[in-house]
């Protein structure tokens, strides 16, 4: 194993834990949002305070001014990083380079 290998997997690894936090970071916030929506959803059968409650915490969002707007793009600005994160990751080669010489003629094989 060439050292530019072990440095690109050291990369990837340091790269790769703000990448799993963002993106399970993410995956937290969308999985509330499946559950409050199929929550609004069984209101309709089952009478519950889900509607009532989100509109509350919505509401008080708004009364908070900037932290409110911070708190509604989170989950956006998680996954746009997450996606930042990806690319870099996706960026690092891994791939060993291997001498060979055939017919006295040297190359690199990748």
């Amino acid at each position: 194993m060439g050292k530019k290998s072990i440095i690109n997997n050291i990369k990837k690894i340091i790269i790769f834990i703000p990448m799993s936090y963002f993106f399970l970071n993410f995956a937290s916030w969308l999985l509330a949002g499946i559950i409050i929506y199929f929550g609004i959803l069984v209101g309709i059968f089952i009478p519950n305070s889900i509607f009532e409650s989100l509109l509350a915490f919505l509401n008080e969002l708004s009364r908070n001014g900037i932290i409110g707007l911070l708190v509604i793009a989170h989950p956006f600005i998680t996954y746009f990083l997450y996606l930042y994160f990806k690319k870099i990751y996706d960026s690092i080669g891994v791939h060993e380079e291997k001498v060979i010489e055939k017919n006295g003629i040297k190359g690199v094989l990748k």
